[in-house]
């Protein structure tokens, strides 16, 4: 009971339409989304809006475009590993040791206190509570399409441009009591994808009788770019917030950046 709790949820999505036809049409809608996990320390929570716009400022020409945007935040307690996922140890423990222990030299819950390798003697309460493992990711995407009516139902152009943004990152800390010689390592890493693409098109469609011509030239064009970054040091001066980040490491091990 002590590393597991309640998970409520709250959603709440709401829209807007409206508009005049052959003028303005617009489609507005969002959404927020709140969970949290069954094990204490754990929750997900989303937020998402999207816009379409359908313009229409001559008869033979329109002009349509949504975008997208939606950002989430996700604390993962369940490392999802043999030695430091909560609900694995909580039911390999044996039954007569405790299950929130206190380490005296800290004050703070213990994760190691029967010694270094009693992997099935981890304190399960302490890896809820004392670990950070959060995911951040925000993502946008959209278009704008223009089409004109050269011959009205017959020939007709069209040009399309979109982009595709995302950007997640991860951060990882483990408390003094966590590991053997209480160094507080601490782990950032940091992915970001672009993606942007143009198509154009013109389309013929002709009919002579029972007979129907059609015709379609196409050009489309894509690019995309990642990047990823991945930080990792040790030495932070304390296990609260603050000591947390990479920023407050006092020895950086190593980094890795990538383009492609």
């Amino acid at each position: 009971r002590l590393i597991r709790q309640d998970g409520p949820y709250q959603q709440v999505n709401a829209s807007v339409r409206g508009g005049a036809l052959n003028s303005v049409l617009y489609n507005i809608s969002g959404g927020y989304y709140n969970e949290k996990g069954i094990i204490i320390g754990s929750d997900f929570e989303r937020i998402n809006a999207r816009v379409n716009l359908d313009m229409f400022p001559t008869k033979r020409f329109q002009v349509s475009s949504s975008i997208n945007v939606a950002g989430s935040n996700r604390n993962v307690s369940d490392r999802g590993t043999f030695f430091t996922d909560p609900i694995e140890l909580s039911m390999r423990r044996a039954p007569d040791l405790q299950l929130y222990i206190v380490d005296p030299g800290t004050g703070a819950p213990s994760n190691q206190l029967y010694g270094e390798a009693a992997y099935d003697r981890r304190n399960p309460y302490a890896i809820a509570t004392q670990f950070v493992n959060l995911e951040n990711q925000f993502r946008t995407f959209g278009n704008v399409t223009g089409t004109f009516w050269v011959l009205p139902d017959v020939l007709s152009v069209k040009a399309n441009y979109g982009i595709d943004y995302t950007d997640a990152s991860q951060r990882q800390f483990t408390p003094a009591n966590g590991n053997n010689n209480r160094t507080r390592p601490v782990r950032q890493q940091r992915q970001g994808n672009l993606t942007w693409f143009q198509d154009y098109y013109a389309n013929y469609v002709q009919s002579f009788g029972r007979s129907e011509v059609q015709g379609l030239l196409a050009f489309s064009q894509q690019k995309s770019t990642n990047t990823a970054l991945s930080f990792s040091g040790i030495g932070g001066p304390t296990d609260q917030p603050g000591g947390q980040f990479i920023g407050s490491a006092a020895q950086a091990q190593n980094w890795s950046g990538t383009e492609v």
